[in-house]
């Protein structure tokens, strides 16, 4: 292990790599780079004929990092400092790599020639992106970077970096049934979409802006439980869980989003059950999270202004002794928002009824939860010492 130093930095050039998604059955990349050892990534760029040779990441970073985070040792005559290639067991073009893709998820794919249309090819790619923005979660500028490499050949020319990590690499179906399996049982600790979209990649945090320029819709019930039971019900909001209440009223302003080139409800999230800064939540972002205090998400859909949704609980215990039947929490929901003149105050003031009823609908959902986890829990066992 290396202790106090860091390692030589060595840039590995993968000619493949590759994500599922489990929910979408999306394929996803980006362009081939050169990285170092220390943040080794699997990025994606091909040709429809191109050749090209797919590595699964798990492979590749499982000689690199140990279990624990440390570095492994490299012998200090090697490497080299140089950029290595490294790629996988199989070599096929990107159009077999697809037919083979499906055929492991039993599903059917049609490729039409579309060569003799007098477009040029970056248009082309441009208006395929954007037909593909309404069915996938990738975002259309990424999609458009991915079909416009799809002329170079990305494949290893060498293969010198065995010689200082020997290691097998998986062959393209190991590799996908692998992330699969991750898939299933949220694995995935790193996804594309953890990435917040352009415009907002630099957006400053809630309480960075001034208190005068918002518009507040806030509400707030009394939960008798303890904040500990109430917190996780609310970090499970969004994706597959959706969102407690007026679901179809959600997916109807996903899909408008999506139709107006925002990233809509397709994200998902990277994990059914926990949350963490950063992570993504349909079309929220987490901006902050303290357990059992706060949950905020900063809104990443295309509107006349900038939004957050904040949900903050107050322990209304009278002491650190109470009784369980004097614990309660008061939970409230805020929604701040910041609008562009005009446009955004009538925005504003054209939601604000749905707002109020979906905002009290989720408050009533997450205490019935609450309740009932409450309840279950005080229930005697059938056959216990009770009776």
């Amino acid at each position: 292990e290396f202790t106090g130093i860091y390692p030589p930095i060595v840039g590995i050039t993968a000619a493949i790599g590759f994500n599922h998604s489990k929910k979408t059955n999306e394929f996803h990349g980006v362009a081939a780079s050169d990285f170092t050892l220390g943040q080794l990534n699997t990025l994606l760029s091909s040709s429809m004929d191109s050749i090209l040779e797919p590595l699964d990441d798990g492979t590749g970073t499982a000689y690199i990092v140990e279990q624990n985070g440390n570095v492994v040792a490299l012998s200090s005559d090697a490497p080299i400092l140089r950029v290595y290639h490294i790629g996988g067991k199989d070599v096929m073009s990107y159009k077999d790599l697809i037919l083979k893709f499906a055929s492991i998820l039993h599903k059917r794919v049609r490729f039409f020639d579309v060569v003799w249309l007098p477009i040029p090819v970056e248009w082309l790619c441009r208006i395929y992106a954007c037909w593909l923005h309404l069915f996938i979660s990738i975002p259309v500028n990424i999609t458009s970077l991915l079909l416009s490499s799809l002329r170079t050949d990305v494949f290893c020319r060498e293969n010198d970096i065995a010689d200082i990590l020997p290691f097998d690499t998986l062959d393209f179906q190991t590799a996908v049934e692998w992330a699969q399996v991750k898939e299933s049982k949220s694995q995935v600790f790193s996804h594309w979409s953890n990435v917040p979209p352009e415009r907002m990649s630099d957006l400053l945090p809630l309480c960075e802006f001034e208190s005068a320029d918002f518009e507040i819709d806030e509400h707030s019930l009394e939960i008798p439980v303890s904040a500990e039971k109430i917190f996780p019900i609310i970090c499970r909001v969004g994706g597959d869980n959706g969102w407690a209440h007026a679901n179809l009223l959600w997916e109807i302003r996903g899909l408008f989003d999506r139709v107006i080139g925002g990233v809509g409800l397709n994200r998902g999230r990277r994990d059914p059950e926990k949350l963490r800064i950063g992570d993504s939540v349909d079309f929220w972002r987490v901006e902050n999270l303290v357990p059992d205090r706060e949950l905020l998400l900063r809104a990443e859909m295309i509107s006349p202004g900038l939004s957050w949704l904040q949900f903050e609980l107050q322990s209304n215990a009278s002491s650190s002794v109470a009784q369980p039947e004097e614990v309660s929490t008061r939970l409230i929901l805020r929604a701040h928002f910041i609008p562009k003149p005009f446009w955004g105050h009538l925005y504003w003031f054209s939601l604000s009824k749905f707002h109020t009823y979906i905002f009290k609908g989720m408050l009533e959902s997450f205490r019935k939860e609450a309740i009932g986890d409450k309840v279950s829990q005080s229930e005697p066992v059938p056959g216990g010492a009770d009776g």
